[in-house]
Formats: C-alpha cells, sequence, structure tokens
C-alpha cells in the first residue's frame, strides 16, 4: 500500500498520524491524510502530546472523517472520547468504552457562543457568498472576518468577491476555513453546496465572547441583536442556532467535544417556517420571539434563554407545538406517519 506522507503506520481498520505541534491546523497535510485514508476505507487516526489543542476546523474534518484523536503519554495513549488509556493505537476499540475514567480537562476561563446557521442562496451568477459570516463575526466578536483558506492557515485577507469565486471552484461540495479578530478568537467552517433549492452556504464555529463570569442576560440579548443580523444581512436564512459553551481565552480544543453547549437564541426563515405550517410574525407574537429579514417574507430570532424558565423547558414547550411529521419536512427526514422515523 502507498502510503500518504504523513502517515506514520496502518492496521488492517486505521491510518495513524502522528503531530508534534502545540497546535494542530487543519493543514493542507492533514486535509490530503483524511482524504488519503477514506479511499483506502481505513479510520484516522490522530496521535498528539498531552499539551496540544486542535483548531475548529481540525475537530470538525476529524470527526466529519470519522476520526479518532489520541495523546500520548508515559503510560500509553489516551482515548479522548473516554479518556481510558491503552498501551498501542490498534488496541483502541471502535465504541468507546465506560470505565469512568475522567476524560482531561480544558480551559473554562471564558465563554464561547457557537453558532450553526444555514444560508440559501439562488445559483445565479450575481449571488455572493460571505454576509453572513461578517454578520456573525461583527455581532459576536465585533470586527469582519480576518481571512479565509482552503485550509489553515487561513492567509487570504477576507474579501466576499474571492471568497464566493473560491467557492464555485469546489461545486457541487467544498469546505472552507474562516479565522478573525487576532486569529483565534473566532474560527469557523464554511460548507458551500448545491441543493435541490439552489446553493447553501452552511457556517459552523464559535467566537470567544467574554469571561466565564459575564452577565448571561446581556450575553443574550447580543445573541439575539447577532441572528437578527444574519437574517438582515442575507435573503433567505433557512435555519441557525446560537449557544453558549465554556472554553479558553483563545479557539483551541483540548478535547474532541466542548463543554456542554447551552442553545440561547435559534433563527428559523422563511421556507422554514411555511413547512412547519406558521410565519414569522404570528409565532414571535404568541412565544415572545422577534422577526427579521430584509426579503419579502420575515425570518422568527426565537429567544430561548428565560431567566423564569428552563432553556430545555422552554425548547421542548416551542418544539412540542409542531407535529413530527411537520418537523421531519423542515429537517429533509422520512415523515414519521409513513414509517420512516421512529416517533416514540
Amino acid at each position: 500500500m502507498d502510503h500518504h506522507p504523513l502517515c506514520d503506520g496502518v492496521t488492517d481498520r486505521l491510518a495513524v498520524t502522528e503531530s508534534l505541534g502545540r497546535r494542530v491546523c487543519y493543514s493542507e497535510g492533514l486535509a490530503g491524510f483524511l482524504a488519503w485514508s477514506a479511499a483506502r476505507g481505513l479510520r484516522p487516526v490522530l496521535v498528539t502530546h498531552p499539551q496540544a489543542q486542535l483548531t475548529d476546523a481540525a475537530v470538525y474534518h476529524l470527526l466529519a472523517a470519522d476520526g479518532w484523536w489520541l495523546q500520548r503519554t508515559d503510560d500509553g495513549f489516551v482515548d479522548l472520547r473516554s479518556g481510558v488509556i491503552y498501551d498501542g493505537v490498534a488496541a483502541v476499540p471502535d465504541v468507546p468504552e465506560d470505565r469512568g475514567a475522567p476524560a482531561p480537562d480544558m480551559d473554562t476561563s471564558c465563554l464561547w457562543a457557537s453558532f450553526a446557521v444555514s444560508i440559501q442562496h439562488a445559483a445565479e451568477e450575481t449571488t455572493q457568498l460571505g454576509a453572513a459570516a461578517e454578520a456573525l463575526w461583527d455581532g459576536l466578536t465585533g470586527a469582519r472576518p480576518l481571512g479565509w483558506g482552503w485550509h489553515e492557515p487561513c492567509l487570504v485577507a477576507w474579501d466576499r468577491a474571492a471568497y464566493t469565486t473560491s467557492a464555485r471552484t469546489l461545486m457541487p461540495y467544498g469546505t472552507m476555513c474562516l479565522t478573525g479578530g487576532d486569529g483565534v478568537a473566532a474560527q469557523a467552517v464554511a460548507a458551500v453546496r448545491r441543493n435541490q433549492f439552489g446553493v447553501e452556504e452552511a457556517l459552523s464555529g464559535v467566537a470567544v465572547v467574554g469571561p466565564a463570569d459575564m452577565d448571561m442576560t446581556a450575553l443574550a440579548q447580543r445573541l439575539v441583536a447577532t441572528a437578527a443580523a444574519v437574517a438582515d444581512a442575507t435573503a433567505t436564512p433557512s435555519v441557525g442556532l446560537l449557544s453558549v459553551t465554556r472554553g479558553g481565552p483563545q479557539v483551541g480544543f483540548a478535547v474532541p467535544m466542548v463543554d456542554t453547549l447551552v442553545p440561547m437564541v435559534a433563527l428559523v426563515g422563511p421556507r422554514a417556517l411555511r413547512a412547519l405550517g406558521t410565519d414569522a410574525a404570528s409565532f414571535a407574537a404568541g412565544n415572545g420571539g422577534l422577526t427579521a429579514g430584509r426579503g419579502r417574507f420575515s425570518s422568527l430570532v426565537m429567544p430561548l434563554f428565560d431567566a423564569q424558565v428552563g432553556v430545555w423547558e422552554r425548547l421542548r414547550g416551542l418544539i412540542g407545538q409542531f407535529s413530527l411529521d411537520r418537523l421531519a419536512a423542515v429537517l429533509y427526514l422520512p415523515s414519521p406517519s409513513s414509517g420512516g422515523v421512529d416517533a416514540s
């Protein structure tokens, strides 16, 4: 078997690469290794030392490739999914063991805003991407994205026209990395793909928004304003969710998953609202939301944080107003009534 330059070993099911870097990025080399592993039916495994951190894009693409992240220590290899230590990489099981072993700690001195937003664009020559990214960055960091690229480091200065042109070359599907602030204050992955409605631009990432003890009510208002700005900046947002979690003063991951996400604001576009059998104005009036958007039909911005009602209780109450069939239509899932989804 021909080996990728970054491949440090293979088994019958795994392809292993090891990094000695303190900060592991989604480099062109790592991107190539993940694609090389997938083409050979091997699960990619990234081995780092205990002090290493991964960027948002590196974690995104490693998990998307169904890969593992292990730490090499004096005692063996730590499976960061469970915290269990193994003598060798080949001994790590496909399903993480539950031995009650603690996963490595992560800096939680700051609050991060986590965002996932999908924007639908017309498949036209005049379509330009990037407005949602600018609205997110401005609302969360007070600045525009600093740079972008197919890989990290993102050395191309932010420019919506160039960003759009590059996305066209990746059709029908491709991803790009975005960074902002001082280079680590905000990071995101933009997935651009053709779909049945035209071109979808899906942005997911994190931004450092303040110290862990900051006022949550003020932060919730800031996230609501950010979601409304996304709707105002784009003609047809689909869906979005802004959440809060804890992390360090810079965006860097010490474990594959961040601390528990707390959803704060939901954004629902006109097409999704129609599929749910409602509209932004009537639903907002009855549930304490607001309308936003510059298109012919408004989008719904729904605050989920409430000092009197728990976030999850409020979210369940909002979702409970719709049938499973309508929710399935919004999420492009088989209808539960047809037996395609387990309604239990």
